[in-house]
């Protein structure tokens, strides 16, 4: 129930405009003083008070007397940074480009990754060459980007503009759309080389979430892997110790997801999912393929081992 003077903060990601054409219109129509503020929300996901405590802040007000009293709110909670914004739309605009600079980011280094791939080059070892310039902090390759955040990130943006641009940032959303797909062909391919086929292989799965050290299942490029490789005809026995049960896939430990897997990948990390290469390898049919889109393990004779 809406008080007289009331302090109403707004956490979450919106399109751009949305506070002033949508939300703020309705609470006027209360006919009550109120004041208002947005604060858009940057947290991980089952983090969420580590990053309360460390996370720098974007806020706005409706006016100078809201944004004092939501300055003073956020005082009372954390004593990190806060960075005020001139209006709500362009803190609300600030939000979505935080997400679709990440997601563009996360494209192009999948793509020099596909490149290394390409010309022999190790992955990692050209990223930690490239950042030696402080100017350029390329990221690390990875299966694809999940969660809500980021792969909604453009259509919110696009939903307060015409469709008449941002063709980089379709450009990157189409690439990472398709990341999992492309990781199954290479599996495939890796396959193909030890002379077995997809169609019947045992695959098994690290990490489910849609990230690493979370929980969340929405939009996980292992699920969307794991649905095609299921397509084609491969047996997927997957591991991820945040992940209730609630697949028919999910196996109840890593080492009974890799036994006798012809292939394995490594989509996500959990604390409690402790990986080493040799140890996986043991378990594993001859011989043994292991896809680590983390890149967190280390080369190892007789295993034949992408990163």
């Amino acid at each position: 129930m809406l008080a007289p003077h009331d302090l109403i903060v707004l956490r979450s990601t919106m399109i751009p405009g949305t506070c002033e054409t949508t939300i703020l219109p309705i609470l006027q129509r209360r006919n009550l003083p109120f004041h208002f503020a947005y604060c858009p929300e940057t947290i991980i996901e089952t983090q969420a008070f580590e990053e309360l405590e460390k996370n720098p802040l974007i806020l706005s007000g409706m006016d100078e007397e809201s944004l004092q009293k939501a300055l003073a709110f956020f005082r009372t909670v954390t004593q990190v940074p806060i960075h005020t914004a001139s209006n709500i739309r362009t803190a609300e605009m600030a939000k979505v480009v935080q997400n679709i600079c990440r997601d563009v980011n996360i494209a192009f280094a999948n793509e020099i990754s596909d490149a290394a791939v390409s010309l022999k080059i190790d992955d990692a070892e050209l990223q930690q060459l490239v950042n030696v310039n402080p100017r350029v902090s390329m990221l690390t390759s990875g299966p694809g980007v999940g969660g809500y955040c980021l792969p909604n990130a453009l259509s919110y943006l696009r939903g307060a503009m015409p469709d008449d641009g941002l063709t980089l940032s379709q450009t990157a959303r189409k690439l990472n759309q398709e990341r999992p797909h492309q990781l199954a062909q290479r599996m495939i391919q890796a396959l193909s080389k030890a002379g077995k086929s997809v169609k019947g292989a045992k695959i098994a799965v690290a990490g489910l979430a849609m990230k690493s050290y979370c929980a969340d299942l929405r939009n996980s490029p292992a699920l969307d892997l794991i649905r095609e490789l299921e397509d084609i005809g491969a047996q997927v026995r997957a591991y991820d110790p945040l992940v209730p049960p609630q697949f028919p896939f999910q196996a109840a430990s890593l080492a009974d997801a890799v036994q006798d897997a012809d292939c394995l990948v490594i989509t996500a990390l959990q604390r409690a999912m402790p990986l080493d290469t040799a140890a996986l390898a043991a378990h594993m049919a001859t011989p043994p393929i292991i896809m680590d889109t983390q890149h967190v393990l280390k080369p190892t004779s007789g295993v034949a081992l992408f990163q």
